[in-house]
């Protein structure tokens, strides 16, 4: 290999091959991230199922069902019944003032008895939730929200229901964009990516250095590429970890 390429040859190939498996890293560490598309498709799929649970919970009326639970039953009806076309979206109904119901999450990896008999949302983003509620009530708009709330970033929809103002009911939806599991993956994803690049980059960098200049010149470019590598490393790390 040493003796086809010659010196310039080899370093050329190193400055490839260190370019490439960079090229591939980042798109990996930027995919991982979330692409600004997939929170716009969101953003529009939420919209759109706040709309349809608007206009289908405006037209009960809630002094025609006698107890409570059966206004949340039927409640949770409409929310199972939009939300099964929505995958990852799981929402209910709200007061603004504390009082949650209807709760429903068709569509859940996790399904069992407790996704059926709940009807807060999920611990973490009740806070966020019930403030996006209040102030949708108050000002009689739709709120669409993306939020970091520990290690997941989600995007809340809140909404009156009803087309008349003010509203005594309000619609939130949720949808997870990364959760727990998915960052811890693609944590560990990350490292194994920037150590294989490590190992691949320094290796090539030894290996086709060139021969037959001068041993001195030949540690410098060595050198240079492995400061290089490790910047990078570091900066990837960083963004990772969000710090």
């Amino acid at each position: 290999m040493r003796r086809l390429l010659g010196p310039r040859g080899q370093i050329a190939l190193v400055v490839l091959l260190f370019a490439g498996s960079l090229a591939v890293l980042l798109y990996s560490v930027f995919a991982g991230l979330g692409l600004p598309g997939q929170e716009l498709r969101v953003r529009d799929q939420l919209m759109e199922a706040g709309r349809r649970l608007s206009e289908a919970a405006a037209v009960l009326r809630r002094e025609e069902i006698a107890s409570s639970q059966d206004w949340n039953e039927r409640l949770r009806g409409v929310t199972a019944r939009v939300l099964a076309d929505y995958a990852g979206v799981e929402g209910g109904f709200t007061d603004g003032a504390g009082w949650f119901g209807g709760y429903a999450y068709p569509t859940s990896p996790h399904r069992g008895s407790d996704v059926v008999a709940r009807n807060e949302p999920p611990p973490l983003e009740t806070p966020v939730i019930q403030q996006a509620a209040e102030k949708c009530l108050d000002d009689g708009k739709v709120i669409v929200q993306t939020l970091d709330v520990e290690s997941s970033r989600v995007v809340v929809l809140a909404q009156p229901v009803g087309k008349r103002w003010p509203s005594r009911l309000a619609v939130w939806l949720l949808y997870r964009l990364t959760g727990p599991e998915q960052m811890a993956g693609k944590k560990g994803e990350a490292r194994f990516e920037v150590e294989s690049l490590t190992n691949l980059t320094s290796g090539r960098a030894v290996d086709l250095a060139p021969a037959d200049g001068p041993p001195a010149d030949r540690e410098r470019r060595v050198r240079d590429l492995e400061r290089e590598l490790d910047r990078i490393r570091g900066e990837l790390e960083r963004l990772r970890s969000g710090k």
